[in-house]
């Protein structure tokens, strides 16, 4: 995965709003005001930003550069020339469950610890504390990120970044206790919330346990969008989303953006066999180190995208799939295939 900055990806532009023009330029105006010479200070919103990891091993790369460039982000927040930024950051996994097929034998793997549970900030050792998110206000917040960002490679080859984010952000996980592995106390009253997902591939999420589709070594099939209608529907997910409200019984506003596999040029989402000297692998037509298309994951950003024609926040957020062209073929992948 060669990732590419941030910053436009998630279109701080907008957020970062640092442009400084008086009405008297309008056309008409007899106002006498005049620009300030620097940004004003805008009133804060509160953003509570859930980061979502690809941490299979396909990601071995790329941790160094998720280092680099997540931080980058949140950096260009705190600066936020003149514009007072609200916000606060957690990480949870695309690690929920892994079925695969392996020499004629199913094995069913939970990932009990993650399963979108927010996952605690390491120290400078790098042994976790007691903390599972940070505040915008921390004056270690830049540093503790980049500790928290690595989640590592040994996480489910069966990425569900969907199904993490919905276990995150509902009951129970919702109102359970840090103290007892919840999220509670993440999610503000009166907050958007913005969802980040980074992954190399496509996703793999159902409410179903066991899932309908498992995984095996074969890298010749991605089953997981041949067998797709197995899967809970997109749609699902997003009305599921759509419907989260806080403490108040106020609706949520929820922002989505996807750094994952489509296309360089245009953001498609298609299915090639690509045939190398190590065996053919599935992958998403140019983004030449992806592992498989990402329909599902083009599809959710566009269903935000379709909600949010006038939200000013971070405009494209919804419809803005960047292409992380993850992942070195030299890992042995599991495959998805359909589970008869």
């Amino acid at each position: 995965m060669k990732l590419r900055p941030f910053a436009h990806l998630l279109l701080l532009p907008s957020l970062l709003w640092t442009s400084c023009r008086s009405p008297v330029d309008e056309p008409g105006s007899n106002l006498p005001g005049k620009c300030e010479s620097e940004s004003p200070v805008i009133a804060p919103q509160k953003t509570d930003i859930l980061f979502v990891i690809d941490n299979s091993g396909s990601m071995e790369e790329e941790q160094n550069a998720i280092a680099t460039e997540l931080p980058a982000f949140l950096e260009a927040l705190k600066e936020g020339s003149g514009v007072s930024q609200d916000f606060r950051v957690g990480v949870i996994t695309t690690s929920v469950y892994r079925l695969a097929m392996f020499q004629g034998q199913t094995t069913l793997r939970e990932y009990a610890k993650e399963s979108g549970r927010l996952q605690r900030v390491p120290d400078a050792a790098g042994n976790p504390t007691d903390e599972r998110f940070i505040d915008g206000t921390d004056p270690y917040v830049l540093e503790k990120f980049r500790r928290l960002v690595i989640q590592g490679t040994d996480g489910s080859g069966q990425e569900t970044p969907f199904e993490a984010v919905r276990l995150a952000v509902t009951e129970p996980l919702v109102s359970t206790p840090g103290a007892e592995n919840g999220n509670a106390g993440f999610l503000r009253d009166g907050a958007r919330l913005l969802v980040a997902v980074v992954t190399d591939e496509e996703d793999c999420s159902t409410i179903q346990r066991p899932p309908p589709v498992w995984v095996s070594d074969d890298t010749s099939i991605d089953n997981c969008s041949e067998q797709s209608h197995l899967l809970t529907p997109v749609e699902e997910y997003f009305a599921t989303f759509q419907q989260l409200r806080d403490s108040t019984g106020a609706s949520r506003q929820v922002l989505w953006a996807t750094i994952g596999p489509v296309a360089l040029s245009d953001k498609r989402a298609e299915l090639i066999r690509d045939a190398t000297p190590d065996g053919v692998f599935v992958r998403n037509v140019d983004c030449p180190t992806s592992y498989g298309p990402g329909h599902r994951q083009r599809a959710m950003a566009e269903a935000f995208g379709s909600t949010r024609g006038s939200t000013t926040s971070i405009p494209s957020a919804g419809t803005t799939t960047a292409t992380p062209c993850c992942a070195s073929r030299s890992w042995p992948r599991w495959r998805r295939a359909s589970r008869w």
